[in-house]
């Protein structure tokens, strides 16, 4: 009857698994902080754009992009392992010696991770499939490297969005920060990985760690269902292991 019912109803029992998703999430989160027995994260940092923020600069989107190189060189000095903007720069800057600026930055603290859109095609909208990176980017820099086979497996994108190349090519690591709400528009899992153009692309998050633990392409491998792995298992310092639900070996 439940299996005849779920081939009636599927909209529902998808619906019943996120609720208990969330629920055992909310349990594991609960439990995991009781291990750390209430001693705070120090080691990751937020600088948030508040309503302070914007009552003493402006509306953000009038903001100059020399706030973010000037961010960007004060991270730097602090001795950061990684500056991670999760702010999409889509169009270059009205003022292109604020973008120079902001890029110039960028490539000389050495540790900023940006982020990256990707989007399918709409052809009603004259937006067409790409079937190559765009001009000037330095795609190769960016991709993790898995075998031929394995690319065709991840979540597909058609299309690259950005065109702030300088500020890109400029940055330590790239990811991508495209989310996936479930059917009630809650987000509930983030793929690791996007393919596009025939290159494959982390996460910002994963980008991150990447870029934090100091791992090259060549040293990701995944485990259909079980993990990701970061670092070389005959390395001086043991894989990283990330737990993933649903990944091919690769």
């Amino acid at each position: 009857m439940m299996i005849l019912s779920q081939w009636i109803m599927p909209g529902t029992f998808r619906s019943l698994e996120a609720k208990t998703l969330d629920w055992r999430y909310y349990n594991k989160a609960e439990h995991l902080w009781a291990q750390r027995e209430g001693n705070p994260i120090e080691d990751i940092i937020i600088i948030d754009i508040d309503n302070r923020s914007l009552d003493k600069l402006g509306r953000y989107n009038q903001w100059p992009r020399t706030y973010h190189a000037r961010v960007a060189d004060y991270v730097a000095r602090g001795g950061a392992a990684a500056l991670v903007f999760d702010i999409l720069f889509m169009e270059p800057d009205a003022d292109p010696d604020a973008d120079a600026e902001f890029a110039d930055a960028t490539k000389r603290a050495g540790n900023v991770v940006h982020s990256m859109s990707f989007s399918q095609a709409d052809p009603d909208a004259f937006l067409y499939v790409m079937n190559e990176s765009p001009a000037g980017f330095e795609a190769a820099r960016f991709q993790c490297s898995f075998r031929t086979r394995c690319s065709g497996i991840f979540a597909a994108a058609e299309r690259f969005e950005g065109k702030v190349m300088p500020l890109y090519n400029g940055s330590a690591a790239l990811g991508f920060a495209n989310f996936l709400p479930d059917e009630d528009s809650v987000i509930r899992a983030m793929p690791m990985f996007i393919n596009f153009a025939g290159r494959v692309y982390p996460s910002l998050a994963l980008a991150t760690v990447i870029k934090v633990v100091g791992a090259q392409a060549e040293d990701i491998s995944m485990t259909l269902g079980q993990e990701i792995r970061i670092g070389q298992e005959n390395g001086e310092s043991p894989a990283l292991r990330i737990p993933s639900m649903s990944a091919p070996a690769c």
